[in-house]
């Protein structure tokens, strides 16, 4: 149940991504100076993250989902260890780190059960 709201937040994300790269990016705080920059929003923000969704509703198997909860918490480690190294906890970063924890929650909960 937890994972299919993941799996339909990470395809949102990936829509929004696809469909509006610069406010995407402006979001991300990333800045954009050419078309290139558009692409990378697009193929790393959009098609990741939709291709990705769309699969793990198609295969709903534990262990995509672990799989993904897995990366999603990565990010979240390492955003953290970057805010502390660069010293970055800015509301955007913070933000970020929220949104991955969410994510490999949403994913791990469930699925991690199995296991435990």
């Amino acid at each position: 149940m937890l994972e299919n709201i993941g799996s339909t937040i990470m395809i949102l994300l990936g829509l929004i991504s696809l469909f509006k790269p610069v406010r995407m990016g402006n979001i991300l705080g990333l800045e954009i100076k050419n078309q290139l920059g558009v692409s990378e929003i697009r193929a790393t923000y959009g098609g990741f993250f939709i291709a990705l969704g769309i699969m793990c509703f198609i295969f709903n198997l534990t262990n995509i989902f672990i799989v993904v909860g897995v990366s999603w918490t990565g990010a979240f480690i390492v955003r953290f260890i970057s805010a502390i190294l660069d010293k970055g906890f800015s509301y955007k970063n913070i933000i970020g780190m929220g949104i991955e924890f969410t994510m490999g929650v949403l994913f791990l909960f469930n699925s991690l059960k199995i296991y435990i």
